[in-house]
């Protein structure tokens, strides 16, 4: 799991450097990638979601794992391989991400199937669930899915199986 440059010749890259993440992300080949973020849970009622610690990107080839709380900021890359999004830099150090051209399965699924999935559309699904359903296989997170996601990734949260 290095982050030198020669990492994109693998198939698993977990970076914390955000010039070799701007590299890999540009290097990446166009098509479909699959997208999602982690960040610190908060068990604090009435107060807001942390900060998004950790972006996962998936593409035909290659899983990205970019810890952004470890980097100084976030890749200006991400934005073209996200189609067209923007990232905005906002007041204390809050980065805004506007993406465009995502198709979220959660709600896909309610539209496509909308018999099966009772329930207001901004209940998400679970990627485990959607799955489950439709591939008959399993996702197992247990535990890990409630981590702290600031700290260094652990082996078992960077599991891709």
């Amino acid at each position: 799991m290095s982050t030198s440059k020669t990492a994109v010749t693998k198939q698993f890259s977990y970076i914390t450097d955000l010039d070799v993440a701007n590299w890999l992300l540009s290097t990446l080949p166009p098509g479909p990638v699959g997208f999602d973020l982690e960040w610190k849970p908060c068990y604090v009622k009435d107060q807001p979601e942390n900060r998004v610690a950790l972006i996962q990107l998936a593409a035909a080839d290659c899983v990205l794992l970019l810890h952004v709380h470890r980097m100084r900021g976030v890749p200006y890359k991400i934005r073209d391989v996200l189609n067209g999004s923007q990232v905005d830099q906002g007041r204390r150090q809050h980065t805004i991400l506007h993406v465009r051209n995502c198709v979220d399965l959660s709600l896909m699924a309610r539209s496509v199937d909308n018999a099966r999935w009772k329930g207001r559309y901004t209940n998400p699904i679970g990627l485990a669930r959607l799955l489950e359903t439709y591939h008959g296989t399993t996702l197992s997170k247990g535990k890990v899915q409630r981590s702290n996601w600031e700290l260094p990734l652990s082996p078992a949260q960077r599991n891709c199986k």
